[in-house]
């Protein structure tokens, strides 16, 4: 990983310390630290307080990589009968998985969670930390099938282990809504 100078960046133009900007978003100014020398980067859930922080965009913090044009990361084209306007993709959805760690042995789930949300059914995933529920929504939001079915884009939020609903909604709001 690079070091992340755009985050570095933001931080001193405040003339806050690493342990400030910790404090305001939950976590140790060790962590901070290693998002800054691009040791570690933030899950979605430190990466959307930090975009809160700064009133920044994920790109704009350098906590996001930009998928090449080329990459399965783009919507592509919309169906014909969907209007012209321009699809909204949440900035802190994380990025695509990479081709060297694809999802691994979730092909049967994947296409199950695919049907049901294109025939309009609710899904929730839970299970233990690690289980892979994060990869599988990722996978999920970059499936070009869901993203022509949503043609009016998809927005994202982590939750974390303890969720300010109100503000994710805001955040919604603020950026999105007319």
């Amino acid at each position: 990983m690079k070091p992340n100078h755009r985050l570095r960046q933001e931080r001193e133009a405040r003339g806050w310390s690493q342990g400030r900007v910790a404090e305001a978003i939950g976590t140790t100014d060790r962590n901070v630290s290693r998002w800054e020398r691009g040791a570690s980067s933030p899950y979605p859930y430190f990466r959307e307080r930090l975009c809160a922080l700064f009133n920044k965009s994920a790109a704009e913090l350098g906590l996001i990589e930009q998928p090449a044009p080329d990459e399965a990361s783009s919507p592509g084209p919309l169906p014909a009968s969907a209007p012209t306007k321009t699809a909204l993709y949440d900035p802190t959805l994380p990025g695509p998985l990479s081709k060297q760690r694809p999802l691994f042995g979730r092909d049967a789930l994947l296409e199950h969670l695919l049907q049901r949300l294109c025939a309009g059914n609710n899904v929730a995933l839970y299970g233990l930390p690690g289980s892979g529920k994060t990869a599988l929504a990722i996978a999920l939001a970059y499936d070009q099938g869901l993203r022509a079915n949503f043609s009016d884009g998809i927005l994202w939020v982590g939750l974390g282990p303890l969720p300010n609903i109100p503000f994710q909604l805001s955040r919604w709001e603020r950026y999105w809504l007319p």
